[in-house]
């Protein structure tokens, strides 16, 4: 029981210092971040000319799971009329500029 007790307290400790270290990154690198789970393009890498499909890779499923994983990542609502014409990085990140 102590041993769980401690590394449960040790999990918590690990937890906050990942939530303390993801709160300082900039929205960008997050959204980067999110990207670079459904690609081979380092978050580093990209660009905002960078399209989804044709350069990312992304298909119909990876993108609308990605939408998805933006909406509870920055706590917005993506109108689907909006989501869809969405090309690259740039309009994006532009669009969720203007719900955050």
């Amino acid at each position: 029981e102590i041993l769980i007790g401690l590394v449960g307290s040790e999990m918590c400790i690990r937890d906050r210092f990942y939530y303390m270290e993801e709160k300082n990154m900039t929205k960008e690198m997050q959204f980067k971040n999110i990207v670079a789970q459904y690609c081979e393009v380092k978050p580093e890498d990209m660009n905002g000319d960078m399209r989804f499909r044709e350069d990312l890779g992304f298909s119909s499923l990876d993108f609308m799971s990605f939408l998805g994983e933006l909406e509870d990542t920055f706590d917005v609502e993506l109108e689907d009329e909006e989501a869809l014409k969405i090309r690259n990085v740039s309009e994006a990140l532009e669009l969720l500029n203007t719900l955050v």
